[in-house]
């Protein structure tokens, strides 16, 4: 600091650390998922700042300078819930900051690649480290490791995520449905005075061939459209909610009544017997398979957009060849104790199978 007079002016060089191309993006879509960005840094609070602007986490949300926080569980909850970030973050306080979004009822993800992070990322609901800058430390004490360190991957995942509880609420959904059906079925004539509307081994038949391979390609399905536009699901909420509990009743009731109106009419046309049973076997079966795919989608077929399923395709092509072959070949009409169904009998078989479908569609056309 001494005498300047004679030094020359040349320049003045300016280093900053440049944001990740695509970041403010990625904020906008984890935003629309219903996920709520939240910066925690060691920067100056003028830095941080700058970056939250740029990047549009602020949302006319200042950031805290969590060096001027008191040391209180709830003065450190209110901020969390308010900021748009932390300036001036010491490890102990990135760990408070953690704990008091989770006491608040908040399901926490924490991203970090520090030693100083370590502690936030193992009590966070889900610790994400980052795979290429991130220590040892950090990548032990998360759940996940991001492989080339960009936040975006989160998002795959996220989406990955909801892919797969989507997917398993589809075929706990459909096999809840088309059980309830064959139970409902069975029961509701046995009460009225009827005969059974199927054999002991057609129901086992249909256990194993209608539900669960129809149940399992469910399972498989491609990744919707829009499911990161969609709001998280509820901890305090079960796997079906009360009103899709509603929509299965309904679906079985359906199918039921599609496979006692078919029962029905062979009752009037040949009596009890393997004629009789055998409609009702058939609609059953028919109904279910046309069911899943009512079931690939909340919103309705015709509204499309969604991805091919193979897997299903297939699962739904063999059952109906199986099925056939119930009716078709003897051996298969000697252990399942079918018979030969005519013309008319298909008839009535496609337009009461087709029933469940059209009314979960026409519900679904009321909802949307």
């Amino acid at each position: 600091y001494g005498d300047t007079g004679g030094l020359t002016w040349l320049g003045l060089v300016g280093l900053a650390d440049p944001l990740r191309p695509g970041l403010p993006e990625m904020i906008r879509r984890f935003k629309a998922a219903g996920i709520r960005p939240l910066m925690i840094t060691g920067d100056q609070i003028g830095t941080a700042q700058a970056v939250a602007d740029r990047i549009g986490l602020d949302g006319g949300q200042p950031v805290v300078d969590a060096a001027r926080l008191p040391e209180t569980a709830a003065a450190v909850a209110d901020a969390a819930e308010h900021a748009s970030g932390f300036a001036r973050t010491s490890p102990a306080m990135k760990l408070e900051i953690v704990r008091a979004l989770q006491q608040r009822g908040h399901v926490v993800a924490m991203t970090g690649d520090g030693i100083n992070d370590g502690p936030a990322l193992k009590t966070a609901d889900v610790g994400v480290a980052m795979g290429v800058t991130g220590t040892d430390f950090a990548h032990a004490m998360s759940d996940l490791v991001l492989r080339d360190d960009h936040p975006a991957a989160m998002l795959q995942a996220i989406e990955q995520g909801r892919t797969a509880f989507v997917n398993i609420q589809k075929s706990v959904r459909y096999l809840v449905a088309t059980n309830l059906s064959e139970l409902a079925a069975t029961a509701i004539a046995v009460a009225a005075g009827a005969p059974e509307p199927f054999d002991p081994l057609q129901l086992l038949w249909t256990n194993i061939a209608t539900d669960v391979w129809p149940a399992v390609a469910l399972g498989l399905e491609p990744v919707e459209p829009g499911i990161l536009e969609r709001p998280p699901v509820s901890l305090r909420g079960g796997l079906l909610d009360r009103r899709e509990w509603a929509a299965v009743a309904t679906d079985a009731g359906v199918m039921t009544l599609a496979s006692l109106a078919s029962f029905g009419w062979g009752l009037a046309r040949y009596g009890a017997g393997p004629q009789a049973r055998t409609l009702a076997f058939t609609t059953l079966t028919a109904s279910q398979l046309l069911y899943a795919l009512s079931v690939r989608s909340a919103r309705p077929l015709r509204a499309g957009g969604l991805q091919p399923n193979p897997a299903l395709t297939r699962a739904i092509g063999w059952t109906l060849a199986a099925q056939a072959g119930t009716v078709l070949l003897p051996a298969a009409r000697r252990l399942l104790r079918t018979a030969p169904i005519g013309l008319a009998d298909l008839a009535v078989i496609a337009a009461t199978a087709a029933l469940p479908l059209a009314v979960r569609e026409m519900l679904k056309e009321r909802r949307a």
